[in-house]
């Protein structure tokens, strides 16, 4: 699920990521440990479970490792990776949820601006943030007042996106909050208007390190691609009629 209001779009990507990619140590001590990345296929370097699974294979394309996600209601992390939704495309990368099976939770734009390459204008703007990035402590706090639907005592990291959307051609922009957490069947996630906290308290338990950024990209919108995959559309539709014609 994705918390962007402007209509989805085809956007250019700017980084080159390998087919390959080997996984430095996670800031965090894990029972799951990766190995490495190899197409869309993850290695651990140990069994995830009991059947000796010691990979998964994602419908995801150049994917590279962020960090793992935890919480008091699931017994395994889930892994919060960068990736991108189709092969050789021009589509832009993503922020995903995985659990350990495989299983895509959820999908965030990935950090950053977004700009109109025809008005030279900022649409979309954001800030990632991901770990102990709310509680007044170092240690995990009680996450129930940001999510009134988990038990009494649900703790865990969080995913934390500060955003900006443009929404008229005043130029105005709207400002939210996205919020995050893996609970045990599903992702929770809550969009407000309302800031449970200022980016200046965030940044300082990123200083702390019990909070950490996902470093955002500028990229502007591919036009030009959106209207050659339009003239491929209309192109297909007279082919069709075509040969609906000669039956």
């Amino acid at each position: 699920m994705c918390f962007l209001k402007i209509p989805y779009l085809i956007f250019c990507t700017v980084s080159l990521i390998l087919s390959t990619i080997s996984i430095a140590n996670d800031t965090k001590e894990h029972a799951i440990v990766i190995d490495k990345i190899d197409g869309n296929v993850i290695y651990f370097k140990k069994p995830l479970n009991d059947n000796n699974t010691s990979s998964i294979k994602i419908n995801l394309f150049e994917i590279s490792f962020i960090s793992f996600v935890n919480s008091s209601e699931i017994q395994k992390p889930l892994l919060l990776i960068s990736a991108k939704p189709c092969a050789n495309c021009l589509q832009d990368r993503s922020i995903y949820l995985i659990n350990t099976e495989g299983t895509i939770l959820s999908q965030f734009v990935y950090p950053g601006k977004i700009i109109d390459q025809k008005q030279n204008q900022v649409v979309y703007e954001s800030r990632a943030f991901y770990g102990n990035c709310l509680s007044a402590s170092n240690k995990h706090g009680n996450l129930k007042k940001f999510f009134p639907a988990v038990s009494e005592n649900f703790t865990g990291d969080i995913y934390l996106v500060f955003q900006k959307d443009k929404i008229d051609r005043r130029k105005r922009h709207a400002q939210s909050i996205l919020m995050a957490t893996p609970g045990k069947n599903y992702t929770y996630e809550t969009l407000s208007e309302r800031q449970p906290a200022s980016i200046q308290t965030v940044l300082k338990k990123v200083k702390s390190k019990d909070c950490f950024e996902i470093e955002g990209r500028n990229r502007r919108m591919l036009t030009k691609a959106v209207l050659d995959l339009k003239k491929q559309e209309d192109q297909e539709d007279n082919e069709d009629n075509d040969d609906s014609g000669n039956d």
